[in-house]
């Protein structure tokens, strides 16, 4: 029988957050019995939502031209961030900054998208 990933996730949170030791193997040899080990990044995805959820945790990723710590720290700074956002260097972004909070584009301050926006 296969089970969707937020059943995966659910039951891996609630397993870790018992504090009890947690058998990793058995629970990697139930999804591969279950023939579902394709699913396995999905079912990481889903349990750092889940887990970042429970605990009042944003998933921050700010997408940039360069590797810039500057523009990282005013991020983390304004958002009042515990923790690093994720930073991903993209060239097509050409500049400025594009930051989203929960999967969810909050900011997108490219020059990409003021170029395409000035010649639409």
């Amino acid at each position: 029988m296969k089970y969707q990933s937020k059943m995966y996730a659910s039951a891996l949170l609630e397993s870790i957050e018992d504090g009890k030791p947690f058998p990793v193997k058995n629970f990697l040899n139930a999804i591969r019995k279950n023939g579902d080990f394709s699913k396995l990044p999905k079912i990481v995805h889903d349990l750092k939502k889940m887990y970042n959820k429970k605990h009042g945790i944003r998933d921050v990723k700010v997408e940039i031209a360069r590797d810039d710590k500057n523009i990282i720290s005013h991020v983390k700074d304004i958002l009042k961030l515990k923790q690093e956002p994720e930073v991903e260097i993209k060239k097509d972004v050409l500049g400025g900054v594009v930051i989203t909070i929960d999967d969810e584009v909050v900011v997108d301050g490219s020059i990409k998208t003021r170029l395409r926006k000035m010649f639409k």
